[in-house]
């Protein structure tokens, strides 16, 4: 069995993989990364027997477009933010903290999601609104 799977699935998922193997025999097969990427990957042709995305918009668009057949929610999650705690942290409000662009903010897979976020905190010092959802 092959499984494509989100990077931040690794460590749940390679403990349940080892539960796996010793009830059904069977080995999996992982490939982690941004799922943004692996998604692309599946509609260059690639034919994992399961593909796991915390971002529902990446199966669901598989399943649109005909690479999936079937898609259903397996877990839930919440963001978390941590800031440093510093004196130009220090009583700030989290969106403060999120569009100082004295501050340095690391995400998961900055690659990916560097200019979707650079995009997003630059709209919101802009017009002091915030539209933009994480995902």
């Amino acid at each position: 069995m092959t499984v494509f799977a989100a990077g931040s699935l690794r460590r749940a998922f390679s403990r349940m993989a080892d539960a796996y193997q010793s009830v059904y025999g069977q080995s999996i097969d992982f490939v982690f990364g941004p799922a943004g990427l692996l998604r692309e990957a599946i509609e260059r042709g690639q034919k994992p027997d399961l593909f796991a995305s915390a971002n529902t918009a990446h199966p669901e668009k598989l399943l649109d477009s005909g690479w999936a057949y079937r898609t259903f929610p397996f877990a839930r999650n919440a963001l978390g933010l941590t800031v440093r705690s510093s004196a130009l942290t220090a009583g700030m409000h989290w969106l403060d903290v999120l569009t100082n662009p004295k501050l340095r903010i690391g995400i998961s897979t900055p690659r990916s999601q560097r200019r979707l976020c650079s995009g997003a905190f630059q709209q919101y010092r802009k017009d002091s609104s915030w539209s933009w959802e994480l995902a």
